[in-house]
């Protein structure tokens, strides 16, 4: 009696019909994580949507605090300029003024000034110089001795200016002698040095 052996298999055909099997076996499973998979996509995405406004805003409050301390520094140094500017015309007025004291002074002479001039007052109110105070003193020399000239004036903020000089007396009837500088006057480079001394000192 012969019996019948069935067809053995060989091992890749088994293989294959395994991962065939387990295949089927993994699609027919159920896709519940894909939600959840989901879900922590979206939390994910928050979060790093979250921390960069969060960046963004950290940058926006640093470039603000530079931005203020840079114009704070720019209107300092506005400010300051202003200052410098209404300093340099007052000084620069002041110097004129006590130019012109002491011109009316060599012009109606030391003897008589304070006879036909007032010595001390405020200029008047059409002048140039109608926010300065001003004061000479005088006192007379004698033959071969200049006179002593001292001119003040006084701004209304409180700011003084003077100087000081000596002056020939007249003699006689003589004409007044042509009075010219030796050299010429800067009187804004002798402005930058006198300011420049009040400065380093």
């Amino acid at each position: 009696m012969v019996k019948a052996v069935a067809p053995s298999r060989s091992r890749r055909g088994f293989a294959f019909e395994q991962s065939t099997t387990n295949f089927a076996a993994a699609s027919a499973l159920p896709t519940a994580a894909s939600p959840e998979r989901s879900m922590e996509f979206v939390r994910a995405s928050r979060q790093i949507a979250r921390s960069r406004s969060g960046f963004a805003l950290i940058d926006a409050v640093i470039a603000g605090v530079i931005l203020a301390i840079g114009l704070s520094a720019i209107l300092s140094i506005a400010g300051r300029a202003l200052t410098m500017e209404q300093k340099g015309e007052i000084e620069i007025r002041a110097a004129s003024a006590l130019d012109e004291l002491l011109s009316s002074v060599v012009t109606e002479g030391v003897e008589t000034f304070s006879e036909i001039q007032p010595t001390s007052g405020r200029f008047e109110a059409n002048s140039p110089y109608s926010d300065f105070e001003f004061d000479i003193l005088i006192e007379a020399g004698d033959v071969g001795v200049p006179a002593r000239v001292v001119a003040t004036v006084l701004h209304e903020t409180g700011k003084k200016y003077s100087i000081e000089t000596h002056i020939a007396l007249k003699r006689g009837a003589e004409p007044d002698p042509v009075r010219y500088p030796t050299s010429p006057i800067d009187r804004e480079a002798r402005y930058e040095e006198e300011r420049a001394k009040l400065e380093a000192d």
